[in-house]
């Protein structure tokens, strides 16, 4: 990944969260607007021990935390945000032996609320596990502030 403006920025969003560190995520590619994140394939976050599948909820992690880059570098600021809402479609199930790697896009920012798509893939095999859509909002500075 070069060097952008919008790197630290995301690595600093990710890092806030003691969760997307446990778990491994990182930052793989960012472009304003659009994120890459990547998780390494862990068995440790099995969740189906008779076939080596994730937990669903790893996905639906991966998901919002890339999300949420990719919406902070929209707006172009390190601002707390919100998750407002956010849908998965799981496609198909992934071995804990694979590494995912999500990529995200916030295709509509409108002031304080931000809309995101993204899909969930196996790094090597490439194949959908699952699509993402996402809403989020900036939070304000203190409490009843008006932006």
């Amino acid at each position: 990944m070069t060097d952008n403006p919008y790197q630290t920025m995301a690595q600093r969003f990710l890092e806030a969260i003691p969760h997307n560190q446990a778990l491994g995520i990182a930052l793989v590619d960012l472009q304003r607007g659009r994120a890459r994140c990547r998780l390494p394939g862990k068995p440790a976050l099995q969740g189906d021990p008779e076939r080596g599948l994730y937990f669903p909820s790893v996905l639906l992690t991966l998901a919002d935390a890339a999300s949420g880059v990719a919406f902070v570098s929209a707006l172009n600021e390190m601002v707390s945000v919100a998750t407002l809402d956010l849908r998965i479609d799981y496609l198909r199930p992934v071995s804990v032996a694979e590494a995912l790697v999500v990529d995200a896009h916030c295709y509509r920012c409108s002031g304080d609320v931000g809309f995101v798509q993204c899909d969930i893939h196996a790094e090597d095999a490439g194949a959908h596990a699952a699509r993402v859509t996402a809403s989020f909002m900036r939070r304000a500075t203190r409490p009843g502030a008006a932006r």
